[in-house]
C-alpha cells in the first residue's frame, strides 16, 4: 500500500499530505538536481524553463549558478504553485522568476525562446509523451539544451507506485531514441554509479 503522502508524487493536492510531498521533493531531490545539472552549463543560458517545478527548490537553486538568467516555470498543480512561489517569492518580485500553472501537453511560450529546458522527475507522468518531447523542442532556440533527469528508470521494483501513479519508466535508450524522435539533432544519456539515476540531455 503506498502511504498518503508518496500517492501526491504526480501531482501534490492543496492539503497536508501534498504540501508534505512538496517539501519532501525540495529536500530529498537535492543530491538528483545537483547531479544532473553536472550534464549542462549554466554559464551561457539566460531563459531557462523548469517543466514541472514542483516545490520550487531547484529553480531556486540553479538560480544561485546562473544569477544572470531569467527563469520561468510550469506546472500542472495549483499547490506546486503555491510552495514554489513561496520558495521564489523574492527572485518573483524581482522579475528574475515567472511560474504558471500548466502543462507539458500544452507550453504556452514563443517558439525558439529557451536557451535551456530541465526537466526533472516528471516525464514519468506525461501523456502522450511523445507530443510533449516535440513542444519542448519547439521553444527551444537553435542550438538549445533540454535536460531530463530521473530517479529510475526501471518498472522493476516500482510496481506498486508505477500501477498506483500510472508512472511510465524510461532506459537511457528509450530516453534517447524518444529525443531523436522528437526533432533533437544530438542526444547524451548518463547513468548515476548508484545504477538508478538517468538523465538525458538533447541539443536542438
Amino acid at each position: 500500500m503506498i502511504d498518503p503522502i508518496t500517492m501526491n508524487a504526480r501531482k501534490p493536492k492543496d492539503d497536508d499530505y501534498g504540501y508534505a510531498m512538496l517539501n519532501r521533493m525540495n529536500d530529498r531531490h537535492r543530491e538528483l538536481y545537483k547531479w544532473g545539472l553536472e550534464h549542462v552549463s549554466l554559464d551561457t543560458p539566460k531563459k531557462i524553463l523548469d517543466i514541472g517545478y514542483g516545490g520550487g527548490q531547484n529553480i531556486k537553486n540553479m538560480r544561485k549558478i546562473a544569477c544572470d538568467a531569467k527563469f520561468w516555470g510550469i506546472d500542472y498543480s495549483d499547490a506546486s504553485y503555491k510552495r514554489a512561489s513561496e520558495v521564489n517569492r523574492e527572485a518573483i518580485a524581482q522579475g528574475a522568476v515567472e511560474l504558471q500553472i500548466g502543462s507539458a501537453e500544452k507550453l504556452p511560450y514563443e517558439h525558439n525562446f529557451f536557451h535551456l529546458v530541465t526537466a526533472f522527475e516528471t516525464v514519468y507522468y506525461w501523456p502522450n509523451i511523445d507530443q510533449c518531447l516535440k513542444n519542448v523542442y519547439d521553444v527551444l532556440e537553435e542550438k538549445g539544451v533540454f535536460l531530463i533527469c530521473n530517479e529510475d528508470s526501471a518498472r522493476e521494483g516500482n510496481e506498486a507506485i508505477a500501477d498506483a501513479l500510472d508512472m511510465r519508466f524510461f532506459s537511457t535508450e528509450e530516453l534517447e531514441t524518444m529525443l531523436h524522435k522528437a526533432g533533437f539533432r544530438t542526444v547524451h544519456t548518463y547513468r548515476h554509479g548508484n545504477g538508478k539515476w538517468v538523465c538525458a540531455v538533447g541539443k536542438k
